[in-house]
């Protein structure tokens, strides 16, 4: 069976690519085509490299072939971001945890063992490794440590891995991005293989979603978290507050546009609507695209949204954690101390 690989891997398109791969029966060979694929943006990346994955996984007596990967300068540059060693075969760039580009973020995994080594001799909770890694992630993207713009990315790679580590029940992520300065816009995608956010809402019993497409709509919204209810320590500035996809999601929306998928549902958020897509995803994956001229710093910004939000978190009910955790005024500085 030949699989052409879309020309363009845009969000919708890649995702598309995802679901139908899912659908997939048992053939004695799968053979993958690039010879259109072009356009390769972090996001599509992901999610293509994961259905190439759990294609081989569901099938692993078949013969999964690579061919036509040499012919555009689309797999040139996916080769490069680690794209096809990532899915097993041996072409192009293999990266790993401390693998790093110019102004790109290569495909890698981050697990929490990779964190615990690069952190080995310091005394960091999990919270503190993510904002540093998030800092170097950011770095990377910028190529610039105190430029206000990679407090941003630094904020939004945070709130998103800490996110998946909490609530996916997963201790590995994978992370790619870019920052086309000539363009002024970014591309932050990461992607994990958890439980979903349905089945981490279920866990409260506050929250009764019918359906993946609900659970995504309500994670979006402030002070949503499985967590509610239970005892937290008051001094722990990492202690999730249910603001994270809210808020970052906020940021991105400021001038560009954000994706939660989840299950079976794709919410598509922008400054001016959510749009729902039908799709086939185990796990969670985000996908940030940031317009950078329309950003301000994030230390402005984030106070107003945060007050938006627990506003808002107010007018919900009693199922909403009211007031945003320490971590959206507190841990955003704390690149800055030694």
């Amino acid at each position: 069976m030949v699989i052409k690989i879309p020309r363009a891997l845009t969000p919708l398109a890649a995702l598309n690519f995802s679901k139908t791969m899912a659908s997939l029966h048992r053939e004695k060979e799968f053979i993958y085509d690039f010879s259109d694929m072009q356009h390769c943006p972090p996001f599509g990346m992901l999610i293509t490299v994961n259905a190439i994955k759990q294609n081989k996984i569901s099938f692993p007596q078949s013969f999964h072939t690579a061919i036509n990967y040499d012919k555009t300068q689309g797999c040139e540059v996916a080769a490069n971001f680690g794209f096809f060693q990532m899915c097993d075969w041996n072409i192009g760039r293999k990266t790993t945890a401390e693998s790093y580009g110019a102004t790109y973020i290569p495909i890698k995994k981050i697990s929490i063992k990779d964190l615990q080594s690069k952190y080995l001799q310091s005394t960091l909770v999990l919270g503190e490794m993510i904002e540093r890694y998030s800092q170097d992630l950011a770095i990377t993207l910028t190529q610039n440590a105190k430029s206000p713009l990679t407090a941003t990315f630094r904020y939004c790679l945070r709130e998103i891995i800490r996110n998946s580590y909490e609530h996916g029940n997963t201790e590995e992520v994978w992370i790619c991005g870019e920052y086309w300065e000539s363009k002024e816009k970014a591309e932050i995608a990461i992607i994990d293989e958890g439980r979903g956010i349905w089945h981490s809402l279920r866990q409260n019993r506050h929250y009764n979603p019918r359906n993946d497409k609900e659970a995504n709509k309500l994670a979006l919204q402030p002070g949503v978290t499985r967590t509610y209810g239970q005892k937290q320590d008051p001094m722990d500035v990492w202690s999730n507050s249910g603001y994270g996809l809210y808020t970052a999601s906020s940021v991105c929306c400021c001038g560009g546009s954000f994706w939660l998928c989840s299950g079976d549902d794709a919410t598509l958020v922008n400054r001016k609507n959510q749009i729902n897509y039908n799709i086939k995803y185990k796990g969670t994956a985000v996908c940030m695209n940031i317009d950078t001229t329309k950003i301000p710093d994030i230390e402005t910004i984030l106070p107003e949204i945060t007050k938006a939000g627990e506003s808002q978190a107010k007018r919900f009910g009693d199922a909403r954690v009211l007031t945003a955790s320490k971590v959206s005024t507190i841990a955003s500085l704390m690149s800055d101390i030694n």
